[in-house]
């Protein structure tokens, strides 16, 4: 490395490290994928104690920008996308992160639901619209989506909900442009589980990789239930981040 560390600098050595060491990341001498040097090799290189190096390369480890794999050493880390803080379409957070998203819809069809999403979706045909789709960014599988809707929303808008449709389209745009929906409000609950093994092997999981789970309904302002989804998203490329609040409770609404 062309950079040094200054032991004049107020900042602790570990510190400075650890910014040199985004740095190699962020310009690419440091490649996704690649195994970093040794912790001999950098603590040698730098004129400073193992102690030193490790405690820099595990603050870029619980940042997710470096992992260790037993046997094979350091690597650098696909960065994760963060969804926005609203509610949003899996399309709109990649844009928003400069990421080109696609899906592959597997299923776009009518089905008798599970007794859960029926009682949530009450129809006199006893159907829901279920959608599966593979959803994609940067021709990179991040996550599976399995989203039911009801009877009401989608019959006689089928041909906008084709396969063929959602590949290229967000349904979020679709639900708003061509059935009117206003989406409002959202419940969701967030799981890190093993995947099903036909899960892991669409979302090209390594062994044992755990996957992120989250299962939304989604509200019109008229407190119609929309959408009831499940994503599994992967837990190497995708993350929460909340932003939480001392103020005041005001309670009531959903």
């Amino acid at each position: 490395m062309s950079m040094s560390i200054s032991r004049d600098n107020p900042l602790p050595l570990y510190h400075q490290l650890r910014e040199l060491f985004l740095a190699e990341i962020s310009n690419g001498r440091w490649q996704v994928g690649g195994v970093i040097p040794s912790e001999i090799q950098l603590a040698k290189g730098f004129g400073v104690s193992r102690a030193t190096v490790r405690q820099a390369l595990l603050e870029l480890v619980q940042t997710n920008h470096l992992r260790r794999i037993q046997g094979k050493g350091t690597i650098v880390t696909e960065p994760k996308v963060e969804p926005l803080g609203a509610l949003t379409s899996f399309t709109e957070n990649m844009k928003a992160a400069g990421i080109t998203p696609t899906r592959t819809t597997f299923f776009a069809e009518w089905r008798r639901p599970p007794p859960a999403i029926a009682k949530a979706l009450p129809s006199s045909k006893n159907r829901a619209y279920y959608v599966e789709r593979l959803l994609i960014a940067e021709s990179i599988p991040l996550g599976l989506q399995r989203a039911w809707y009801p009877d009401w929303l989608i019959s006689g808008n089928e041909s906008y909900f084709s396969r063929k449709s959602l590949d290229k389209n967000s349904l979020y745009e679709l639900l708003q442009i061509h059935c009117g929906i206003t989406l409002d409000t959202a419940e969701e609950t967030i799981d890190v589980l093993m995947p099903a093994a036909n899960d892991a092997k669409l979302l090209d999981l390594a062994p044992d990789q755990p996957i992120m789970l989250i299962q939304r309904d989604t509200f019109d302002p008229s407190d119609r239930l929309i959408e009831s989804v499940e994503l599994l998203f992967r837990s190497d490329r995708y993350r929460y981040r909340v932003i939480l609040s001392r103020s005041q409770r005001t309670g009531g609404g959903r």
